[in-house]
């Protein structure tokens, strides 16, 4: 995307299937920047991904469309989808009248009575976190839009088989500590991909993934960070 007030920059917006249960993504949607098409991205996704049974789909408030529920409902399906609040002007719940004046049904689900630190992690936002910074797409190899589009997908495909190497490794917890530990997602990766181009063995991956461990800190919670993010100029590798 051109604009006149900074040099020729790219701009992509991806819509991603994320199974937390198994930490990959399996499947996603690229899409331009001006469009951000979430819906129409989902319903293709329902009708040519291959997900596992008795899946349930979750998605936010960009996802709100009677379109994609009535799909959603055709094939079976089970979801849990966030919409606006009544009082907003452009919510699909805006125009409901019921004669009592209200609509809510109060339900309980409890779908788990665990409260380990695992069971309160947000999984799908520490997965985009790895994707974006330590896989690094936020440059790009490219300035061509299919070539970009292409280093995007094999981002998507090296975390996978990175988190599925690296959920298959046992890693020992010792007694009396503090915290369980983790692969050290960061230096697995550069291990990997040395083991991908041969120069590293399997036995020295796994002893390697072994050694470099972080804890499993949960329980931290860090206040988002609203400010505004600046382009990536295509100019960014050169001196």
């Amino acid at each position: 995307m051109q604009r006149s007030w900074h040099p020729p920059c790219c701009r992509y917006h991806i819509n991603a299937l994320y199974d937390c249960l198994n930490h990959t993504f399996l499947d996603w949607r690229i899409d331009t920047a001006q469009k951000k098409q979430e819906t129409d991205a989902l319903i293709n996704i329902i009708y040519h991904s291959d997900y596992p049974q008795n899946t349930v789909f979750t998605a936010d408030r960009g996802y709100e469309n009677y379109n994609l529920i009535a799909h959603i409902i055709e094939n079976n399906l089970k979801f849990v989808i966030l919409v606006k609040d009544i009082n907003t002007k452009t919510g699909i719940m805006t125009n409901i009248q019921t004669p009592d004046g209200t609509f809510d049904i109060n339900a309980t689900r409890i779908l788990t009575r665990l409260q380990t630190k695992e069971v309160k992690t947000d999984k799908k936002k520490d997965a985009f976190n790895k994707v974006k910074n330590t896989l690094g797409m936020i440059y790009f190899h490219a300035i061509n839009r299919v070539l970009i589009q292409q280093d995007i997908n094999t981002t998507f495909l090296m975390y996978n088989v990175s988190e599925v190497m690296i959920n298959n490794i046992e890693i020992n917890q010792k007694q009396n500590r503090r915290y369980r530990y983790k692969a050290n997602f960061t230096n697995a990766v550069t291990n990997i991909r040395l083991y991908l181009r041969n120069l590293l063995n399997e036995k020295n991956l796994v002893s390697s993934i072994k050694k470099f461990l972080i804890p499993e800190r949960p329980e931290r919670s860090y206040k988002r960070s609203m400010k505004s993010k600046s382009v990536k100029l295509f100019n960014h590798r050169t001196s």
